[in-house]
C-alpha cells in the first residue's frame, strides 16, 4: 500500500498522475540510486521516518539507511504509506518538533 488514510480524491488524483512510462523511468532511477556510501557522512542529528505501511521506500530499507548514520532516530508512523506528512501530519510534526527540541541551538 502506497498510500494510507487518505481521501479517495488524494488517492485517485495521485493514481491518475503516474503513468506507466513515467512509473518505469522513476523505478529504474531510484532503483539504481545508492544512498549508503553517504550516510556515515551525515553530522548532524538526523530524523528518519517511514510510513509503517510505506510499500515503495518500506520500513526495513530506511532502518537500514538509518543504522548507518550517526546521531540517528529511526521513526514508524502507524497508519502512514508513504506519504506521512498527508497521511498523519500531526505525528510527523510531533516528530520534527521533538528533533528540533532535542538538537537544541
Amino acid at each position: 500500500m502506497a498510500f494510507a488514510n487518505v481521501s479517495g480524491a488524494v488517492a485517485h488524483y495521485a493514481d491518475e498522475g503516474r503513468g506507466d512510462a513515467w512509473a518505469i523511468v522513476f523505478i529504474k532511477a531510484l532503483g539504481a540510486a545508492d544512498l549508503r556510501p553517504y550516510c556515515a557522512a551525515i553530522k548532524v542529528p538526523t530524523l528518519c521516518v517511514v510510513g509503517e505501511e510505506d510499500g515503495s521506500t518500506t520500513p526495513p530499507v530506511v532502518r537500514e539507511l538509518a543504522g548507518q548514520i550517526g546521531q540517528v532516530r529511526f521513526e514508524m508512523i502507524a497508519g502512514a504509506g508513504h506519504l506521512p506528512n498527508i497521511e498523519q501530519p500531526e505525528a510527523l510534526r510531533g516528530l520534527i518538533e521533538t528533533l528540533a527540541r532535542d538538537a537544541g541551538p
